[in-house]
């Protein structure tokens, strides 16, 4: 009687010990690549068209239509007071609606307000509040197209 609970006292303590039954932990670190400023700054118009825009709770928001500055000397007309108010340089976001475009709007989005998260063009704003931005409308003569091989540096300068 005391053989068989000496060999699986013994065969426990053996399985115990061995490196197949051990714990182990691993810890994983995830780094975010955030670019603004600089980065998105240095990214040419034709670069931007056609990107695709994500909002701050990672959903997208819609795509970049075009870039756009005002046109007068004046500053940026009709935004005095709103969240486009001193800013030079635009994109104009085509925003909300289903994923046939249809009910989207175009709104105007200084680019100041961009960074690029990894590969993602990224908003510290939701589509909602996206979309509460000025409206683009595509007749405004207030506004001139950037061209596609200036990059935002350039067009911010050259207004």
């Amino acid at each position: 009687m005391l053989k068989p609970v000496l060999i699986a006292g013994v065969s426990l303590a053996v399985l115990g010990g061995t490196p197949a039954l051990a714990q182990s932990t691993t810890t994983t670190t995830t780094t975010t690549n955030r670019t603004g400023g600089a980065g998105i700054m240095m990214m040419t118009v034709d670069d931007l068209e056609d990107q695709k825009v994500y909002g701050a709770d990672g959903k997208e928001i819609g795509e970049i239509d075009e870039v756009v500055r005002p046109s007068s000397a004046n500053g940026t007309p009709g935004t005095t007071g709103s969240s486009t108010a001193g800013a030079t340089v635009f994109a104009v976001v085509q925003a909300g609606g289903n994923w046939f475009g249809l009910g989207s709007e175009k709104v105007l989005v200084p680019i100041n307000q961009f960074t690029m998260e990894g590969d993602k063009l990224t908003l510290p704003m939701t589509e909602q509040q996206v979309t509460a931005l000025q409206k683009w409308d595509d007749n405004d003569n207030d506004f001139a197209e950037v061209e596609d091989d200036q990059t935002l540096t350039e067009a911010q300068g050259s207004q």
